[in-house]
């Protein structure tokens, strides 16, 4: 008798566990509460939860980025279209019928204009600004109390991950948002540029890696030469240098000429980049009868051709702002096809993570059923053998 009923106490117990499992899974609809319940089920469910954890996370990344990318791109219009505006307005300042007066408020116009612009280079989105380059947070463009804007980032481009160990260039830097390139060097060939070290209107010079590659006075083998140096993603000058020759001394109204020895190394490219701003202020002073430096021009036919060469820069600034929105239009479509690819893995895996963890609900009623039935049998039993006795035995 003691040993049937352990046996039915032990079978009870049973049931109960059964009960406790059959409940849980019709309440949460998940297969498994404890892992130790099927360990090949619950590794797998832990693999799904990470890659789904993992996929969020580059969604949301994505997608930051994306809204980033997405005001680089109407801020780029905006460049342009200020371009153009800048361009409509120089024209009317060539135009025979222009006088001093309409010329310098075409000039007042166009100072105005410059610090819109200077707001549009200095674009953020969440704190981190779009045309800095690698570091977000600082801020690419800033202005002395002489009007001067130079750029304070680098040609590099900040990677964000699109998939587990990918990384793709975001946005574009200072140097194609507001830049503008006056001349090319391919191996074999040299690259002229203006400007000395202290000059704050200097043009800068790039390789084709977003690299910048410095000036720097050696006064040797003759006054006036200096060497190129390459600085590292990091700003940190490299062993990397090419010798380079004055051409012309800097005058009054014109900067230094410099032009590197011819380029040895097989795939690299240098670029001058000359600033936007600048173009503007002299744009600016020669509206008000200037030279480039601010003295006064010769007279009105020296002021009126330097406006003419201002104007063939502004064209070229425009074609060098819509060569860095195309640039930036590729870089998005990119993160743009990233995010949609990224969608369907999140929800692939999270219907396979219901596939995995979720409990079949038809099955659970069956077997809440069964559960059931066996209870009502188990209890019918346990009840006739509480009503036997000895003399119910001898009966």
């Amino acid at each position: 008798m003691i040993n049937t009923t352990s046996e039915m106490t032990f079978r009870l117990n049973n049931l109960n566990e059964e009960q406790r499992r059959i409940s849980y899974q019709s309440s949460t609809g998940k297969l498994l509460d404890n892992g130790s319940d099927d360990a090949k089920i619950f590794s797998r469910e832990v693999y799904i939860e990470d890659k789904i954890n993992v996929f969020e996370g580059l969604q949301r990344q994505v997608e930051k980025t994306t809204a980033q990318n997405n005001v680089s791109d109407s801020t780029m219009k905006e460049v342009k279209n200020v371009i153009t505006y800048i361009k409509a307005e120089v024209i009317k300042g060539l135009n025979a019928t222009s006088d001093d007066t309409s010329r310098e408020s075409i000039a007042t116009n166009l100072e105005g204009v410059k610090k819109n612009l200077f707001a549009l280079a200095n674009e953020e989105v969440e704190g981190e600004y779009l045309f800095a380059g690698a570091d977000s947070t600082v801020k690419p463009f800033s202005m002395d109390s002489s009007g001067v804007v130079t750029y304070n980032g680098d040609g590099h481009l900040r990677r964000v991950a699109v998939e587990e160990g990918e990384y793709r260039d975001r946005g574009i830097s200072g140097f194609d948002a507001m830049m503008y390139t006056t001349d090319r060097a391919f191996n074999g060939e040299q690259l002229t540029f203006s400007g000395d070290p202290t000059d704050p209107y200097r043009e800068r010079i790039i390789d084709q890696d977003g690299n910048e590659w410095k000036l720097s006075i050696t006064n040797s083998p003759s006054a006036g030469d200096g060497v190129l140096t390459k600085y590292d993603d990091e700003n940190n000058a490299t062993t990397d240098t090419l010798a380079v020759t004055q051409t012309a001394a800097a005058t009054a109204t014109t900067p230094a000429q410099y032009q590197t020895a011819a380029l040895s190394t097989s795939g690299q490219v240098l670029e001058a980049r000359h600033n936007i701003f600048d173009t503007i202020d002299r744009t600016i002073n020669a509206l008000r009868n200037r030279e480039s430096d601010g003295s006064p021009a010769a007279d009105a036919a020296t002021a009126r051709a330097l406006l003419a060469a201002e104007l063939d820069n502004i064209t070229t600034a425009f074609d060098g702002a819509n060569v860095g929105h195309a640039k930036l239009g590729g870089r998005n479509q990119v993160f743009e096809t990233s995010l949609d690819r990224l969608g369907a893995k999140v929800t692939q895996f999270t219907l396979l993570q219901q596939e995995v963890s979720s409990a079949d609900l038809a099955k659970v009623a069956i077997e809440a059923k069964s559960l059931e039935i066996t209870y009502q049998a188990l209890y019918s039993t346990v009840n006739k053998m509480n009503q036997l006795s000895l003399v119910n035995f001898v009966r």
